[in-house]
């Protein structure tokens, strides 16, 4: 059993807890049977499980363990779930200190911390004596620096920081790293049961003072460590009934389970036997005992029983739970106390069943029932005079089964504890405005239907009542002739406005480019912008492009507005009170200027067309590649005769602008004058052939290169050459060319000049669009 159920206090603390929707504390544990105990004990550990994961870890079969976790279900203990079909089971346990710690690990994480935690554990635990328990600490560097963390358990956490193997562990991490810390804490064999609180800090005082320490407190719940007595001397009883989970003893409210405990004392001694249930309050069960021995001249009253050795006795057991005990399944654990053992512990549980008494009191008060503009207010009062929690879905509708009022029911959906009362507030409201109040007045008849989502019983699940919509004032009547008056002349000026009023013309309002530049190099297509009044008046627009000397050259585009905006339009425009159409593409792609001119056609007979023009809209052409520079390298290059023809009459080269000569050295030339006697002048560098450098702008346009050389004359004395770019780079100007912000620059390009006389060099580029320079 729920232990806290028996206890009215505990019963209370639990409802306001659930209420509160934080859950059960650790302290509930120790009142279920010890397979309960164990299954959540086991449970706290894992976020989920299934019923075969219990089942392997309890060693029993489905069946059995499905009566345990539906008892832990009942209970509240253990929360059922089905993701994708699958049933799964998780434990509530320990929820209300839980329901604090997502905000402290929310407030570790928050953007701009330097430090992240993660606690597992993060909330209370329990535990039993000898076993040992991990605390795991994850901490991320999120800072913008390295840091020492210390993390430590806090010398008040007293005895449990003893227990720790290591209390006190620091960690060095860098930005963005992160590290994990665990404490094992080993609970020695012969701790008392209770609560040990314990407070984790990390604390980063030389890298993070401003946002450290972080203070995490829990609780370390220490379970009872029970025995089971093995020797044949101790003392044993039994209980009549027998009970079990699957079958408990079944009680109607405020009646008492009269249970047998027969006591057997199987030592040497004489022993005294006192019986008592730990885990219940004490007006939930009346221990009598049997009298003892007459004796002459004395009363005694009993407080145990006495048994010689080898004898039996019967403790008489009545288990009375208070009237206003929640219906559901108990099993207060019965304990026997022996004066000869006191250190002995004797357990039996006992299963009972408080059977379920539905009766819901429901009463449907008028607080507002007569009204004249506003909505009338109805209360339903609804208190729970039975042992088990009902959750009640109310709807409000006509009794006449119009639908001439709408209904709010606040809340619509409400739960009630036993012993709970809940009001709902009813507003009903006519649907018809004030001017469909009616003149002699109208009753309105309702119902409120009451669904019980568990299919409980329900004395009566309709409630009805009425509301009253009182009748107009006698002077309202004179209103109602001065409407149809007014009514009249408005009907004379709708006509005189439909037929014979001017209509609004359609006007632009703005008209002009999307842009203020376009280029053919970005593929652009000239879009425009307008904007449009009294766009219902609109049938249809047409626009056309032309050039500036009257050619059309884009368009005409015609768009039909008879049923709205077109569906080529629908992306590009909106309707509100103007017509704004943004972006809106042209069939204009070419490069030359554009003059746009927008009409619009409004709707009806003998009409005018609008139109407007815009200012003239130029597509800039590609850029063409330009020769900036063509030159030698050398300006006036001297070969020698004996050298060029050992080199296969190769030549070297001589360019000023776009022309070179090769020259055989003269005899007479002189020596260099700045020579020192001493010293033998320095011959000049010698090349084969003539070696040009150019620079083009806007590479990127080149399609090809052509290089020719003639003479004088205007013969062609070294052959065309064609460097092709539209398979990227050619490959023999690679080592000798580089493309940067100037464009394309080209050093020392050797030709095909090797023979003596005079070059005059061309270079052509031909662009991939346009005409070639």
């Amino acid at each position: 059993m729920t232990g806290d159920w028996s206890n009215p206090a505990l019963r209370t603390q639990r409802q306001e807890a659930e209420n509160k929707g934080v859950g059960f504390s650790m302290a509930d544990i120790l009142t279920l049977p010890a397979q309960q105990r164990r299954i959540l004990t086991w449970m706290m550990r894992l976020q989920e499980c299934t019923l075969a994961e219990v089942a392997e870890y309890l060693g029993e079969d489905d069946q059995t363990t499905r009566r345990e976790l539906n008892l832990l279900v009942a209970e509240g203990f253990v929360e059922e779930i089905n993701i994708a079909g699958l049933v799964r089971y998780r434990t509530q346990v320990a929820r209300k200190r839980g329901s604090q710690l997502p905000e402290m690990i929310q407030q570790a994480l928050t953007p701009g911390k330097p430090l992240s935690t993660i606690i597992n554990p993060s909330g209370d635990f329990a535990i039993a004596p000898g076993s040992t328990f991990e605390l795991c600490v994850t901490i991320s560097n999120e800072g913008n620096q390295s840091a020492l963390i210390d993390i430590f358990i806090d010398e008040t956490s007293q005895p449990l920081r003893q227990w720790c193997v290591s209390p006190y562990e620091r960690l060095a991490l860098g930005r963005g790293q992160s590290s994990e810390v665990i404490f094992e804490i080993q609970v020695p064999l012969n701790t008392l049961p209770d609560s040990y609180n314990y407070m984790l800090v990390i604390d980063a005082q030389q890298h993070y003072p401003e946002d450290t320490p972080i203070q995490h407190q829990a609780k370390l719940q220490v379970l009872p460590f029970v025995q089971e007595a093995v020797r044949v001397s101790d003392p044993t009883f039994t209980l009549l009934p027998v009970t079990s989970s699957t079958a408990p003893a079944l009680i109607p409210p405020g009646t008492a389970l009269d249970v047998q405990v027969l006591v057997y004392n199987r030592s040497d001694r004489v022993d005294r036997f006192r019986l008592t249930c730990p885990d219940l309050a004490r007006d939930w069960f009346t221990v009598i005992y049997p009298e003892g021995l007459p004796e002459v001249g004395l009363v005694r009253i009993m407080d145990g029983l006495e048994l010689n050795p080898g004898d039996k006795g019967q403790i008489q057991l009545f288990l009375n739970p208070p009237l206003d005990t929640w219906a559901g399944i108990y099993s207060p654990t019965v304990r026997l106390y022996s004066t000869n053992n006191p250190d002995l512990v004797l357990l039996d549980t006992v299963y009972l069943q408080v059977a379920p008494v539905y009766l819901l009191d429901v009463e449907l008060v008028t607080l507002v029932g007569k009204v004249k503009d506003q909505s009338g207010l109805f209360e339903l009062q609804l208190r729970n005079r039975s042992n088990t929690t009902r959750e009640i879905i109310l709807r409000a509708k006509s009794a006449d089964g119009d639908d001439t009022c709408t209904y709010s029911l606040t809340p619509d959906r409400v739960r009630l504890l036993p012993a709970g009362s809940a009001s709902v507030s009813l507003l009903v409201q006519p649907k018809k405005k004030w001017w469909g109040r009616p003149f002699y007045g109208r009753t309105f008849t309702f119902i409120v239907e009451l669904e019980d989502t568990q299919q409980y019983a329900l004395i009566n699940n309709r409630y009805q009542g009425t509301l009253v919509w009182e009748g107009r004032p006698w002077w309202h009547f004179l209103l109602v002739i001065l409407g149809i008056v007014g009514l009249i002349g408005a009907l004379i000026f709708l006509i005189w406005w439909l037929f014979f009023s001017p209509k609004p013309r359609p006007e632009i309002i703005e008209f002009s480019p999307a842009s203020s530049s376009y280029s053919a190099v970005n593929g652009d297509v000239i879009r425009l912008n307008w904007q449009i009044n009294n766009p219902k008046r609109l049938q249809l627009l047409r626009l056309q492009g032309v050039s500036p000397d009257g050619m059309v050259i884009s368009g005409p585009l015609v768009y039909d507005f008879t049923n709205g905006i077109p569906s080529e339009l629908k992306t590009f425009c909106q309707v509100q009170k103007l017509l704004v159409c943004k972006n809106v593409p042209t069939d204009a792609r070419r490069v030359g200027d554009y003059v746009f001119e927008l009409t619009l056609t409004p709707k009806g007979r003998r009409v005018t067309p609008v139109s407007l023009k815009t200012n003239t809209i130029r597509i800039d052409p590609f850029p063409i590649p330009k020769i900036d520079e063509l030159m030698a390298t050398q300006p006036l290059p001297i070969y020698d005769e004996a050298s060029a023809e050992t080199a296969d009459n190769k030549t070297s080269e001589e360019d000023k602008t776009a022309s070179a000569e090769n020259t055989p050295p003269s005899p007479n030339t002189p020596p260099n004058q700045n020579t020192p006697p001493n010293q033998k002048a320095t011959p000049p560098k010698k090349n084969d052939r003539i070696l040009l450098n150019w620079k083009i702008s806007n590479p990127e346009q080149i399609r090809a290169l052509k290089l020719i050389s003639r003479d004088p004359e205007g013969v062609v004395n070294v052959p065309e050459k064609t460097y092709d770019f539209t398979q990227g780079f050619p490959q023999e100007l690679i080592e000798f060319c580089d493309v940067n912000d100037e464009g394309l620059i080209c050093q020392n390009v050797p030709t095909n000049a090797r023979l003596p006389g005079t070059y005059i060099f061309e270079l052509k580029v031909i662009p991939r669009q346009g005409e070639s320079e």
